[in-house]
């Protein structure tokens, strides 16, 4: 689980686009365990060393309490940031709307779907797991040397959005 690593910073996407730094009580963690290593809130991965190699993606979130009553979405986001551009390109986004399943994105964050459905934060329901991924990474998935950066966040009614801001990381390397 994700018990032992750091809790990130909050921040929310107001419905206008801007983000902003906030005060709350919601705890964002998100991990990532590379062959049989342990669970960390980053790592790295060569593309000719290591791949195809076993890799899991975990996070949680313990919902705000001012949230209590709402239902929310779940957000998932990893973007790519590719250490060349590629054809004009300099940044992949995804969406993960279920555990193991990557969709391209805008990266547009009014557009991102939902992972899974939609939650009703209650008192007894307040934090809950993100298994995102478990299986291989190979050089067919991220052919190219990059970052990428992995967000779990949620979605209120209001359209207004709070996640982590620091990321899951894991480093692509040649």
């Amino acid at each position: 689980t994700c018990s032992v690593l750091p809790t990130s910073t909050v921040s929310m996407v107001e419905t206008d686009g801007n983000i902003t730094e906030i005060e709350t009580t919601a705890v964002f963690k998100g991990g990532v365990q590379i062959a049989d290593g342990g669970m960390a809130q980053s790592g790295s991965i060569s593309i000719t060393e290591d791949m195809p190699v076993d890799t899991v993606f975990y996070g949680s979130i313990t919902f705000d309490i001012d949230d209590i009553g709402q239902t929310v979405d779940i957000l998932t986001a990893a973007l790519y940031g590719l250490a060349t551009p590629f054809e004009g390109i300099e940044v992949l986004y995804y969406q993960l709307p279920s555990a193991g399943v990557v969709n391209a994105w805008s990266g547009d964050p009014a557009t991102l779907g939902a992972y899974d459905e939609p939650i009703e934060i209650t008192e007894d329901n307040l934090t809950m797991s993100i298994p995102l991924y478990n299986g291989q990474f190979n050089d067919g998935m991220l052919p190219l040397p990059g970052i990428l950066l992995v967000y779990y966040g949620y979605r209120l009614d209001t359209g207004i959005i709070k996640f982590g801001s620091t990321p899951t990381e894991v480093t692509i390397l040649p």
